[in-house]
């Protein structure tokens, strides 16, 4: 339903390829072509650490020498706070810190 709605709202020329799965599914074997950027958005809530560094990994593969990672989600405000799990909505929210940790065990700069 999303990826329809971006479809029909979003100019073709600025969607060059987009994937509709799990992001602990994702293989930098999808993808084309080399990427400038990689955006995400409200979706990390929903995947464990361990998804979320397997991702990223399989995001920087398809990256453009000198591209970047957008990442746009909640974050704690409280420095190291720990995780937080939500038992309503399934979801987790960590702290910038803690993204930070996450990036660098993906190897990202």
């Amino acid at each position: 339903k999303f990826m329809e709605e971006a479809h029909r709202n979003i100019p073709r020329v600025q969607i060059y390829q987009a994937f509709c799965m799990r992001m602990g599914d994702f293989s930098a074997s999808l993808c084309e072509d080399s990427f400038d950027a990689v955006w995400i958005q409200w979706v990390i809530i929903y995947c464990s650490d361990d998804e979320l560094i397997n991702f990223l990994r399989e995001s920087a593969k398809c990256l453009k020498p000198n591209g970047h990672i957008f990442l746009k989600d909640n974050i704690l405000e409280q420095k190291d706070a720990e995780p937080i799990f939500d038992e309503m909505d399934r979801s987790v929210t960590r702290s910038r810190e803690h993204l930070l940790k996450i990036f660098e065990s993906s190897g990202l700069v």
